[in-house]
């Protein structure tokens, strides 16, 4: 992804929070860039399957479609005065992740930024939570948002694996470091990549002419021995990074897509923020119709 390549960015904002940082963050990124910015609000309740004191369910749907709007519409005018071209967003969808990725599948944006949380481990085996459904489906560029503004130099560490198998075919490294470069192109920044090694069958001739293939200096080419949900935690703190890009590979389990294990075992391991990248010729697996509204 060359830089200037953020043309249209969607951030998925809670008009009823009080704090926004994934809006701030985005925000940050539109005005650097000159993307266009869509504030998306998408809400599974209230999901009505009958009439309630004579009102439909279509009608309490837009009545909260409005006032979501409302709201979404009041937060745009401080990023319009600062000269973003902003629109907003809101649909009544279900289930929540599916709501969002098939604003992503019909609007196309470059990149989708959401805000995500830390998660107990009981939580995150139990419940489907939409950061792990949004990592597994979402077709563009996903940036989840810890929290906390950005520095004025993020510091931004690409996790690469040449050795992987279909390192070749996906280009997954190269749109990788590509995002990271655009990134930096927009809010500044240093690069650097990390390789979680195998001793045995060391790639560092591989990451070598990865690093000088896209310009990354020497001093930011880290390989560090050991599984990739251990080694890059640790990579974290030792660079101090602020935002942390992954590719999420394609797998099957059981014969159904399954993508996206080791971002998904690493995003509770690190307090930054985390950068989520499809290969090329990835399919969501969510489909482009929605439920029905209730009558």
């Amino acid at each position: 992804m060359p830089a200037g390549s953020w043309k249209s960015i969607a951030v998925v904002v809670d008009p009823l929070q009080k704090v926004h940082p994934a809006l701030q963050k985005a925000a940050v990124l539109a005005e650097s860039s000159g993307a266009r910015l869509t504030l998306l609000n998408t809400f599974v309740m209230p999901q009505p399957t009958a009439n309630v004191a004579g009102i439909s369910a279509s009608e309490i749907i837009d009545s909260a479609l409005r006032e979501r709007r409302r709201k979404l519409e009041a937060l745009a005018v401080t990023l319009r005065r600062r000269g973003l071209r902003v629109q907003c967003v809101v649909e009544w969808d279900y289930p929540e992740h599916e709501a969002v990725v098939r604003y992503v599948l019909a609007a196309r944006p470059d990149l989708l930024v959401a805000e995500t949380s830390h998660h107990n481990r009981l939580v995150r085996w139990i419940l489907s939570n939409t950061d792990w459904e949004l990592i597994r489906s979402c077709p563009c560029p996903l940036w989840l948002v810890r929290g906390g503004a950005l520095p004025k130099k993020p510091k931004v560490l690409v996790a690469v694996d040449p050795a992987h198998v279909q390192a070749g075919r996906s280009r997954l490294d190269t749109r990788l470091i590509g995002a990271a470069q655009a990134l930096v192109a927009s809010i500044g920044g240093t690069i650097s990549i990390i390789h979680a090694d195998d001793v045995e069958h060391s790639r560092i001739d591989a990451v070598e002419r990865l690093g000088n293939r896209h310009g990354i200096l020497p001093a930011n080419r880290y390989l560090f021995p050991g599984e990739a949900t251990r080694v890059l935690p640790e990579a974290v703190w030792h660079v101090g990074a602020d935002i942390l890009l992954l590719g999420a590979v394609s797998r099957s389990r059981l014969g159904q897509p399954f993508i996206g294990t080791t971002a998904e075992r690493v995003i509770d391991r690190v307090e930054c923020d985390v950068f989520v990248v499809k290969p090329v010729g990835y399919r969501s697996p969510v489909s482009r119709h929605r439920p029905r509204l209730p009558a």
